[in-house]
């Protein structure tokens, strides 16, 4: 039956849904009657989809979640062939809207690094191994993004060898990059939108505290190339070497902000810097933390809220734990930060002055964004609990939206310190080629089930907030970008930038379709007459909010 779309610019509350404020959720897939999951990760792909991977030493299990309870609504069973034991170490969403997944394999007891990608359409995956020169590494970041002539291109991490890699799986290779001088390592890399270029960061292993910041371009005929190559380090003798990892986030169009650990003589700290241009440190902050080991393990811009999240692994005199924290990316003030507990953290808690810390055995490696909906965006982490309710290794992820209200969490503030540096540039790069095995296509049997625990209720609330009238729009006169009623039931979307990603809502705030689209029309299949609620973004900053009435 036929059904009409009405739409209504919409200037009031539609929904007050509750969301935890670090509430956590612990998961558990279970085919073969073996509940290990010794690595995991949550994934949200380019269409704002969120999936939960999970690995043991059967397979690796694939888990579509919901944004907004957190809850599994759909499985799938992926199982690598030969019976490799796939280390995850975290994924990222390409372009078309599939997920990579990164980390290492166990070929005869030697490590090696492994890459695959994730069909969401055909649930098709598809492995590739780098050869044995780099036995006893693995994969620990990356992303995608464009060659100089417009071709999709994946760049990885190679964490012991410090290399950047570009993989070309159409053409069976990879290039590699590697810092030739200062034992400088690359750690992690990022596609820069705005520039249409890579940035890659890392540090100097040996001697003065340094780090670093590429500029780089790829071309699949002659490899990398390297713009601008920035290297600064804190001034004074009260700064050393602290564990190895650096990260970085573009935070601007035209601003990077890059963090890493170092060490005085009370404590460890994270050290944030903020890059204009690839050519001008503008600003460094050290940030003491009450540890004496602390390991950098991701950061990621939240541009909603322009916050910057950091998860950290915190090693203290009785043990470890993870810490997530949040932290104004531009003025580097205001840092507060939230030690993940569980319900079963051995008690007493390990009592560390000034902090009591637990030693909950909570091993968290990658921070992803849940983009829906875009006006509560929050912070997913994602690993595993060796103490899990459901096994000896649960998947286990952690949902934040504002640490500094966390009432399920220990919340601290670390102590901030305006810091010098000296910076210069220098060009100390060279790149070379490898190849890597042929692919591994990975049969899919039937789908097994997926057990999930809520284990921190919703104490704090998290509104999804009074839609305004859009402030987003960054289009001006009569190319703003509008969202207006069709004929025959159909949405008309203008004045978008590139793809459109867009969410229905229900009258009680309940997403019931979601996908993307380009300018032009769209019909939707609503499944009853009402009341819902359409958000369109773009990649550009363009966001509408409309209210639609369906009739039959």
């Amino acid at each position: 039956m036929k059904r009409d779309i009405v739409l209504l610019t919409l200037f009031i509350a539609f929904a007050t849904a509750i969301t935890g404020q670090n509430a956590h959720w612990e998961y558990q897939f279970s085919s073969s009657g073996n509940p290990v999951a010794p690595t995991s990760a949550v994934i949200v792909n380019s269409f704002g989809k969120i999936y939960l991977f999970q690995t043991d030493p059967v397979g690796i299990y694939v888990s579509i979640i919901d944004h907004s309870t957190m809850q599994p609504v759909a499985i799938d069973y992926e199982l690598p062939s030969q019976g490799y034991d796939f280390l995850l170490e975290g994924g990222y969403g390409d372009f078309n809207g599939n997920i990579v997944v990164y980390g290492s394999v166990d070929l005869g007891g030697v490590p090696v690094p492994i890459s695959g990608t994730y069909d969401v359409s055909s649930h098709a995956f598809t492995s590739y191994f780098l050869d044995n020169a780099h036995p006893n590494d693995h994969f620990i970041n990356g992303c995608c993004g464009y060659d100089i002539n417009g071709n999709g291109v994946n760049m990885l991490v190679l964490e012991n060898a410090g290399q950047l890699v570009c993989v070309d799986w159409d053409h069976n290779s990879i290039d590699s990059l590697k810092i030739t001088t200062l034992n400088g390592k690359i750690s992690d890399v990022v596609w820069d939108t705005s520039h249409q270029r890579f940035a890659a960061a890392g540090y100097q292993e040996s001697g003065l505290q340094q780090i670093f910041l590429l500029e780089v371009r790829y071309d699949v005929n002659s490899g990398f190339i390297v713009q601008n190559t920035l290297a600064w380090n804190l001034a004074g003798p009260s700064y050393s070497q602290g564990e190895y990892r650096t990260c970085l986030e573009v935070i601007s169009d035209s601003e990077i902000i890059v963090g890493h650990c170092a060490r005085t003589q009370q404590t460890d700290g994270v050290w944030l810097s903020v890059v204009n241009s690839y050519t001008t440190v503008t600003n460094s902050v050290f940030f003491d933390m009450p540890s004496q080991k602390l390991l950098l393990l991701d950061m990621k811009f939240d541009d909603t809220r322009n916050q910057l999240a950091l998860l950290f692994e915190m090693l203290h005199s009785c043990g470890r734990v993870n810490i997530i924290a949040q932290v104004d990316p531009y003025s580097l003030s205001g840092m507060s930060a939230a030690e993940v507990r569980n319900n079963i953290s051995p008690t007493p808690p390990c009592a560390y002055n000034p902090d009591p810390l637990y030693d909950n055995e909570i091993y968290l490696k990658k921070l992803e964004l849940n983009y829906m909906p875009w006006s509560c965006a929050r912070i997913l982490a994602s690993g595993v609990n060796k103490t899990g309710y459901f096994g000896q290794d649960d998947a286990f992820v952690t949902e934040t939206y504002k640490i500094a209200y966390s009432q399920c969490d220990y919340v601290f503030s670390p102590m901030e310190t305006g810091a010098s540096y000296t910076y210069s540039t220098a060009s100390c790069l060279n790149s070379y080629h490898n190849y890597v095995y042929p692919p591994v296509f990975s049969p899919i049997p039937n789908p097994g089930s997926l057990n999930g625990y809520w284990s921190c209720p919703d104490l704090m609330p998290c509104s999804k907030g009074v839609v305004e009238s859009p402030k987003r729009l960054i289009n001006e006169g009569n190319n703003v970008a509008k969202l207006e009623s069709g004929i025959d039931g159909t949405l008309v979307f203008q004045n978008f930038s590139s793809v459109i990603l867009y969410g229905v809502y229900n009258a009680l705030g309940q997403l019931v379709l979601s996908g993307h689209t380009y300018n032009g029309n769209l019909r939707l299949d609503l499944p009853d007459a009402g009341f819902y609620i359409v958000k369109a973004e773009d990649n550009s900053g363009n966001f509408v909010i409309k209210k639609i009435i369906v009739t039959r």
